[in-house]
């Protein structure tokens, strides 16, 4: 392969990954409006969640190619810059579309944080409430049939 090869298939991995990262951050976007809503829905959340593992993968796999592909063109462009200028520029470019990108998911992320603890929060006290009357409703019901099996005996016995 070219030079010039290499360079197209740096420049297709970082779009790509430009077009992953948006997808991280539109599902970061969407987990935050479901960590908003009053009923949080758990499978929704999950599903982003899901998505995202599979995009992060998928980032780390571009990141690997591109890694791979820089280190075959690092010596060539660099002993001759001005060569491949105007395609390094478009590279360094997209990188700092990726980094602006990356910068917003990192923000989003930290903002969503303190959302994701407050509604684990609320589902463990709601949880705990349940489990409390559950176990309030379990009591009554066993006093209650105490009272009825024992009741008749009670009875006979005073007669």
């Amino acid at each position: 392969m070219e030079i010039d090869d290499y360079l197209d298939s740096m420049s297709i991995s970082l779009d790509r990954k430009i077009d992953t990262l948006q997808k991280i951050l539109d599902h970061t976007k969407a987990e935050e409006e479901l960590l908003k809503t009053p009923d949080f829905d758990l499978d929704k959340f999950s599903y982003h969640m899901d998505e995202k593992d599979q995009l992060i993968d998928l980032v780390n796999i571009l990141d690997d190619g591109f890694d791979k592909t820089y280190v075959l063109v690092k010596d060539a462009v660099k002993a001759r810059p001005g060569l491949y200028a105007e395609r390094v520029k478009h590279l360094q470019e997209q990188i700092r579309t990726l980094t602006d990108i990356g910068t917003k998911i990192e923000v989003l992320e930290r903002r969503n944080m303190p959302l994701v603890d407050k509604t684990i929060r609320e589902k463990k006290q709601r949880i705990k409430k349940y489990n409390v009357s559950q176990k309030a409703v379990a009591t009554y019901y066993k006093q209650v049939s105490g009272n009825i099996v024992n009741r008749p005996k009670l009875m006979d016995d005073k007669n």
